[in-house]
């Protein structure tokens, strides 16, 4: 398999700096946004390496992972805006941190990466934690099949929870394909 190249030097600069300004910009609309409409907290944004970034003159959370950025926030409404980066490939990879799979006995499956740090910052003391990035795409890559599968020959997980919207044909036929 070949391995995907998406964070170069310079990118991980800007998250880096995004760091640092999410933890000195507290006040700030995006982050009150997250506290208030998904109940994030900032250590839960911290654990998933988020960032507060400027992107085409507004700012937005970053919200990295293996294979791209999701940027998010929300609009004047407060319905969620977001977007991957140029070159991201959400298909190709979960969104997790290290911190969020430490080899409980169960594992629990969001449809975003919001709902993940929301799921790991209710649970994930005693359960690990993935998600899906681009919840548009009900289909696996076959790239998150591999590594869907080696997760779990690894860890032999006793149970483990979907988090879909079940009205949907999509979300079961997802299911099908995961199991």
């Amino acid at each position: 398999m070949t391995e995907i190249k998406f964070w170069i030097p310079q990118q991980i600069d800007v998250i880096k700096k995004g760091q640092e300004r999410l933890i000195n910009e507290q006040k700030h609309h995006v982050f009150k946004d997250a506290k208030k409409y998904d109940f994030l907290n900032l250590q839960t944004l911290w654990d998933f390496a988020c960032a507060l970034i400027q992107v085409h003159n507004n700012d937005w959370l970053a919200i990295p992972y293996d294979t791209g950025c999701q940027l998010y926030c929300r609009d004047i409404v407060g319905r969620p805006v977001t977007q991957n980066l140029d070159e991201s490939r959400p298909n190709d990879s979960f969104f997790y941190s290290q911190r969020s799979i430490n080899r409980k006995s169960s594992l629990f499956i969001a449809k975003n990466p919001r709902e993940t740090m929301l799921l790991y910052q209710l649970f994930g003391k005693s359960v690990d934690v993935i998600g899906f990035i681009n919840e548009d795409t009900i289909r696996l890559s076959e790239r998150q099949k591999v590594w869907f599968k080696s997760l779990i020959d690894k860890r032999g997980y006793e149970s483990i929870y979907l988090f879909f919207d079940c009205h949907i044909e999509e979300a079961y036929s997802m299911s099908k394909e995961l199991f």
